[in-house]
Parts: C-alpha cells; sequence; structure tokens
C-alpha cells in the first residue's frame, strides 16, 4: 500500500508531464505553420515590391525617353521640308535619346536576370558589369577581389545587387 501510494503520484506526474510535452510539441507545430505562412506572406511581398520597383524604374526612365523620342522624330518630320537644318539636329537628339533608353533598359534587364553571377559566380560577375559600367554611366570602375567566399547563392545575389545599386 505504502509503495502503491509513492508510485501512484509518480504516474500521475509523469502522466501529466507527457501531457504537457504533447501539447507543447502540437503548439509548436502550430507555430511553425503560423512562421511558414507568414515567410510565404513576406516572399510575395518581396515579388511584389521588386516587380514595382521595376514598373516605376521603366515609367520613371525608359518610357519617358520613349516618349521625348517620339516628340523629337514627330518634330523632325514636320521640320524635314521646311527646315533640314533643325531637323537634323532633332534627329540628332532623337538618336541621343534612344541610345540613353536602351542603356536604361539594359540597366534594368541586368537587374532582372543576373545570368553572370550564375555563370561565372560573383567575383567575375561584378568585374564583368564594373567593365560595362563605363559605357552606360560614362564613369570608370575596377573590381578588385581578396580571398574566397564560400559558395552562398543567397549572400552573392545579394552583393551582387548592392555592388549594382552602388553603381
Amino acid at each position: 500500500v505504502i509503495f502503491n501510494l509513492g508510485v501512484f503520484p509518480l504516474c500521475g506526474l509523469f502522466g501529466y508531464t507527457l501531457r504537457r510535452m504533447a501539447q507543447a510539441r502540437s503548439e509548436g507545430e502550430g507555430a511553425l505553420a503560423r512562421l511558414r505562412e507568414a515567410q510565404d506572406q513576406l516572399q510575395r511581398l518581396a515579388v511584389t515590391q521588386e516587380r514595382n520597383r521595376v514598373s516605376r524604374d521603366l515609367h520613371d526612365s525608359v518610357k519617358q525617353r520613349v516618349f521625348a523620342l517620339s516628340m523629337q522624330l514627330g518634330t523632325a518630320k514636320v521640320l524635314l521640308d521646311q527646315e533640314p537644318e533643325r531637323a537634323g539636329e532633332a534627329i540628332d537628339h532623337a538618336e541621343r535619346l534612344a541610345r540613353q533608353a536602351g542603356s536604361e533598359l539594359n540597366l534594368v534587364i541586368q537587374e532582372l536576370r543576373p545570368v553572370d553571377l550564375e555563370d561565372r559566380g560573383l567575383p567575375e560577375a561584378l568585374r564583368g558589369y564594373a567593365r560595362d559600367w563605363p559605357g552606360q554611366s560614362g564613369i570608370r570602375a575596377e573590381v578588385t577581389v581578396i580571398g574566397d567566399m564560400p559558395e552562398m547563392p543567397e549572400v552573392e545575389y545579394a552583393l551582387l545587387r548592392i555592388a549594382q545599386e552602388a553603381m
């Protein structure tokens, strides 16, 4: 009887502990599911924000230049017979606008798809971007890489974007 009086409360305590552990596990699994859902929502939000940013970039740069280009070409068309010299100036200006729009469009495309990163790795992707930069901006750029970095695609992608944004 004394043995049973001692063991019975211990068994009850053990059962209570097991039940609490099962509840804690269930709560942990629920929290994990909510965390995964929150992560998915953040990812969708990030994609939406990136799309909006690209849309703004295209509107603020390329679309404006293409509109100005069409205006210059329209002006040149009107002036072609009456004032050929001014028409030539309008065409020259239109050519500059077209080159600028092309350069800006190339920048947006590079930001969307860092193929160089996948094909050549971060150091070479940065060097290639720096090599192409003077053609887009007229500013000379040089990349020096010291040491090795373990392959971490998310970090490499982030570093490439940081460098592109800085330039």
